[in-house]
Parts: C-alpha cells; sequence; structure tokens
C-alpha cells in the first residue's frame, strides 16, 4: 500500500517518492462508527521544524492507494493539540 502523509501543504511521508527528509516515524488511529479515523496521533522527528513549524489548526490529509500514493484521502483533519 502506497501512503503520503502532508501536514499544511508540507509532505512529510510518502512511500512512493521519499520527501528529501521524511520525518513521519509512526502513527496511530481511532476510527468511529463507520469507520472512518475519527482521530489520529503522527509521532514525527523533532526535524520536522526544519520545513514546517507545527501549531493548532494546521491541516493534516492521509493519503493511500495501490497504483499512487493519491489515489484516495483516507483522514482530512486538523492539529488540534
Amino acid at each position: 500500500m502506497l501512503t503520503k502523509v502532508v501536514i499544511n501543504g508540507v509532505t512529510i511521508w510518502d512511500n512512493t517518492s521519499q520527501p528529501t527528509t521524511p520525518y513521519l516515524i509512526n502513527w496511530n488511529y481511532e476510527r468511529s462508527g463507520t469507520n472512518e479515523i475519527s482521530q489520529l496521533d503522527l509521532n514525527v522527528l523533532k526535524t520536522i521544524t526544519n520545513d514546517i513549524t507545527l501549531s493548532v489548526g494546521q491541516t493534516v490529509e492521509i493519503w493511500k492507494g495501490f497504483t499512487t500514493s493519491t489515489d484516495i484521502k483516507i483522514f482530512d483533519g486538523y492539529i488540534a493539540e
């Protein structure tokens, strides 16, 4: 499965074509009753601040696919804390 993680327009992980520095260590999520991701916890390297200053309200998108890493958006949310 190909996956892409974007925070505020900056790709922090894409296993199709890795960014210069992949910042994502791992992620955990909870699903709601409709099987959608309702909460997402991302663990990133501290060096992420070289490319993006994380702050509450920034957008977070998770994409996946078999052909490309952006076939289907599986999460669209924001940084809450």
